[in-house]
């Protein structure tokens, strides 16, 4: 999209889209991977022992808050679900900021249900 057509659609001013501009730069590039540790072979019944590895790619740094009056570190959230149950398993807060841009968590052993199939989701949320 050209600028002045941005201009008249956002109908905002040239220092608010420095600042847009600014943290869409800033906004972090992370890598969520996970992997099951108990092998090949898990049944209904089972407990399962998941191991989600995050990894920034982008630069760490104080995250971009304008109208806080100091320094902040960034801070999130590691959500696992099982979306067809709909239920919660570990909410967990992460810090990457220790550990050059990576992160291992081991979430406490998950209990799959007998007579129905789970849906594992892993998100990290700001």
């Amino acid at each position: 999209m050209k600028d002045d057509e941005r201009h008249e659609l956002l109908q905002i001013s040239e220092s608010q889209l420095v600042d847009i501009d600014r943290f869409c730069k800033k906004y972090p590039y992370i890598d969520l991977t996970y992997d099951v540790l108990n092998g090949g072979n898990v049944r209904a019944g089972d407990n399962v022992n998941l191991q989600v590895t995050l990894e920034q790619r982008s630069e760490i740094g104080p995250v971009l808050a304008l109208r806080y009056p100091k320094d902040k570190e960034e801070g999130w959230w590691l959500v696992v679900g099982d979306i067809k149950s709909n239920q919660l398993v570990v909410i967990k807060r992460v810090n990457l900021q220790g550990s050059q841009g990576s992160s291992l968590i081991s979430p406490p052993l998950l209990k799959l249900e007998r007579g129905s199939t789970n849906s594992i989701s892993c998100v990290i949320l700001i």
